[in-house]
């Protein structure tokens, strides 16, 4: 007995679509571990200015609210734009670092049940 055309044809789609779904989740996984660790590496600027103390932490979070308030607005926007410049820069120093792992669930590799990765064509 054989399948209706249909069947493997709605098949295939649904194996397409959910591939898609799959690498689609895992990559908005991966944007939000980036920025998640941009957001730490923020915090640990911070922490590191307050010698690795909570007060300290806090004071220097104060300090540079009460600063950016009280700055112009040009001020605050020249700012604004150096603080989205340097987290870019971040942003971009992690995802290069983490590019193996983006690269590893968008091109998954062929491996054998022994754990050994083979070409594709044999």
């Amino acid at each position: 007995m054989s399948v209706p055309a249909t069947s493997a044809r709605n098949s295939a789609s649904d194996r397409w679509w959910a591939r898609a779904c799959y690498v689609t989740l895992r990559l908005c996984g991966w944007l939000a571990v980036c920025m998640a660790f941009v957001a730490a590496c923020w915090a640990l600027l911070f922490a590191a200015l307050g010698d690795f103390t909570f007060a300290g932490l806090v004071l220097h979070l104060h300090n540079f609210a009460s600063r950016y308030l009280a700055a112009d607005p040009l001020r605050q926007a020249a700012f604004r734009a150096q603080f989205w410049l340097a987290s870019g820069a971040v942003f971009l120093v992690v995802a290069v670092l983490r590019l193996p792992v983006l690269i590893s669930f968008i091109a998954p590799s062929k491996e054998r049940p022994d754990g050994q990765e083979h070409a594709a064509g044999r």
